[in-house]
């Protein structure tokens, strides 16, 4: 399966998922897969605004304000101020809550997307896309170090199949859920069906090298080269949201004294977005 049949399947995707539209929102970190789906959305639809929430100085506000340059895409940096981050928290729980989603670190990456989807709510947009199954499909957890150590490479691609499966049933309906709240539709093109279909058939040595591979997502690395994503994205390494926009740290202190467990909150993120 090679590079050409991705860029055709990601171009089809892309052409789907925009019919219709007019202008669209992309959520947006700087980093590779919010940064593929920007460039291709951008193609598709000229009146594309990139949007991007975090602390201010934080990483992904630097890097995303750079690549946006780069790609002479506008960009709205929706600056979170701590003081803001009780309040946005105490409603994200709510909205999972129903949903049985209110694990320590979806609120984390919750929180962090809700900032970004207010401002493009408040700027006027009904549609946003993001760059989530990325990870899943293109092997971009250091989770899959350990698999291709424990189980070698060959099964790279049934555990991506099997992480984009509780993506499905975990993080897809936690953004979605959020999403909603503000009234907005989520849309996300690196989970349809076709390009999934041909995502998973790409060998798993084209996605992740070795167990000592620290960036992973080559496959996706090189279509980001073919389109036109600047450097500066393309081989960012993987950064989960909420430690990239920075509203982690605050946010973890205020959950670990919610629950009063400090124990039972991971120490490092294992099924964060870097979007």
């Amino acid at each position: 399966m090679g590079l050409k049949n991705l860029e055709n399947a990601f171009w089809e995707s892309i052409e789907k998922e925009t019919k219709g539209l007019s202008s669209a929102a992309v959520l947006f970190s700087g980093g590779l897969d919010s940064s593929v789906i920007a460039k291709g959305i951008s193609c598709k639809i000229k009146h594309t605004v990139l949007f991007c929430a975090g602390l201010q100085g934080s990483q992904d506000l630097i890097v995303a304000r750079k690549s946006a340059e780069r790609m002479n895409l506008p960009i709205v940096e929706r600056i979170v101020e701590t003081e803001e981050i009780p309040q946005a928290l105490s409603i994200v729980k709510k909205i999972l809550a129903g949903k049985k989603l209110s694990q320590p670190l979806n609120l984390q990456i919750g929180v962090s997307e809700y900032f970004a989807f207010q401002a493009a709510k408040q700027a006027g947009f009904e549609t946003v896309f993001m760059g989530q199954g990325a990870d899943e499909l293109f092997a971009g957890y250091d989770a899959f170090r350990k698999i291709v150590k424990e189980k070698g490479l060959n099964a790279v691609n049934a555990e991506c199949r099997k992480f984009l499966q509780k993506a499905e049933r975990i993080d897809l309906k936690r953004d979605k859920a959020i999403a909603k709240h503000f009234g907005l539709e989520l849309r996300l093109p690196f989970t349809e069906k076709d390009f999934v279909k041909v995502a998973l058939e790409i060998p798993a040595r084209e996605k992740i090298h070795s167990e000592k591979d620290l960036l992973r997502k080559h496959a996706l690395r090189k279509l980001a080269g073919r389109i036109g994503v600047p450097k500066i994205s393309r081989e960012r390494p993987k950064k989960a949201m909420q430690y990239g926009s920075g509203i982690g740290k605050s946010l973890r202190k205020l959950i670990k004294e919610d629950i009063q467990a400090p124990s039972s909150f991971p120490a490092s993120p294992k099924s964060g977005k870097a979007h």
